[in-house]
């Protein structure tokens, strides 16, 4: 808020995300931790967000490419300090696990439905909830392409990549 009460450019933006945890992913954006060009990685870090399950993280690295790892972690380390005073001032904040995020990259990548299963480690409509709604935060990142517009469009990118069979059906 300005000293006028009015929301600043920052707070405009952001109040149009209508994403899981809002206020990490502005956050994340307005400190540039998110993947802006590469569409599979992106899918999977917002994948990572829209999890709402605790699951065991442990992933078999080869399963997944090095930038997925690399980026995952610049996310979490660059947002912590933001969750700790989220949790500080009584948010909640949700833990941002592995495992989906190398599930959705996966999917992004085109891996075979079999195959991202085993990743996840969940059952197929559990997944394929967890890939919709990836798609429809990824939406509405789509929509701050004025803001971020290679965030933007790789966003675009990223629901055409996972917007397939079997998780709709084309008829």
């Amino acid at each position: 808020m300005s000293a006028e009460n009015e929301l600043t450019d920052d707070g405009r933006w952001a109040s149009q995300l209508r994403v899981d945890q809002p206020l990490l992913i502005a956050e994340g954006f307005r400190r540039g931790v998110f993947p802006r060009s590469d569409p599979e990685i992106l899918a999977g870090i917002i994948g990572a967000f829209v999890n709402e399950r605790e699951v065991d993280d442990r992933v078999n690295p080869k399963l997944m490419p090095d930038a997925l790892i690399k980026d995952f972690k610049n996310v979490t380390k660059g947002l912590k300090p933001f969750a700790v005073l989220m949790k500080q001032k009584n948010f909640e904040v949700r833990p941002l696990y592995l495992r989906p995020a190398a599930a959705l990259c996966a999917w992004a990548q085109g891996q075979p439905w079999e195959k991202v299963l085993d990743i996840a480690e969940i059952e197929e409509g559990n997944l394929a909830m967890l890939i919709l709604r990836t798609a429809d935060n990824l939406r509405h990142i789509r929509g701050l392409k004025n803001v971020f517009p290679e965030a933007g469009a790789t966003a675009a990118k990223c629901i055409e990549l996972i917007l397939r069979e079997p998780v709709i059906n084309e008829y």
